[in-house]
C-alpha cells in the first residue's frame, strides 16, 4: 500500500490527497514523491507494471486509460476529480 509511514486515518479528504497526490494538479515531466505514490497506486490497479518519479509517457497512457475507465475527463492530468478517484480504487477513501 501507498506510504504506510503516514497516518492517514487522521487526515481528510483533501489533506490525503495533498498528502499522497501533491497539492497541485500532476502532468508529464513532474517528477517527485507524489508520481512514486501516483505511480504505486496505479501499479496495483494493474494500469503499470513498474513504479517511477517521473510522469513518464508511460504513466500519462495509464492515467487517461484509468480516466476513460472510470468515466473522468481523459486529459492525462491528474486533477481532483482523478486524484480522489485514484484514493478510492487504491483503498484510502470510501
Amino acid at each position: 500500500m501507498l506510504v504506510h509511514y503516514l497516518n492517514l486515518s487522521s487526515l481528510n479528504k483533501q489533506s490525503l490527497r495533498g498528502a499522497l497526490f501533491s497539492a497541485y494538479d500532476l502532468k508529464r515531466d513532474d517528477s517527485g514523491q507524489a508520481i512514486s505514490n501516483l505511480t504505486m497506486c496505479l501499479k496495483e490497479l494493474g494500469y503499470l507494471t513498474s513504479i517511477t518519479d517521473t510522469f513518464k509517457p508511460g504513466v500519462a497512457n495509464a492515467v487517461t486509460k484509468f480516466q476513460r475507465d472510470n468515466k473522468l475527463t481523459n486529459d492525462g492530468i491528474v486533477g481532483e476529480n482523478t486524484k480522489d478517484m485514484l484514493l478510492k480504487k487504491c483503498g484510502y477513501a470510501e
